[in-house]
């Protein structure tokens, strides 16, 4: 099984992810980096999201098998 997950000190909150997939991540107004708000649930998100992890300019966001 894999999972997406954001580093928190390698974020700088550029969004960019959120922008490529807003359903899987987020950037709320407190706080100064994303979060994954859930797993990618079906091929389309999946595609968005390895696209958001080529995307990020912080490289902070990884695919790891769990």
């Amino acid at each position: 099984m894999r999972e997406v997950v954001v580093d928190q000190k390698k974020c700088l909150a550029y969004g960019v992810c959120m922008m490529t997939e807003p359903a899987v991540f987020d950037l709320p107004d407190d706080d100064d980096v994303a979060h994954v708000v859930r797993q990618p649930e079906n091929d389309d998100e999946w595609a968005n999201t390895i696209e958001a992890v080529v995307q990020c300019p912080a490289a902070a966001i990884a695919i790891v098998d769990v």
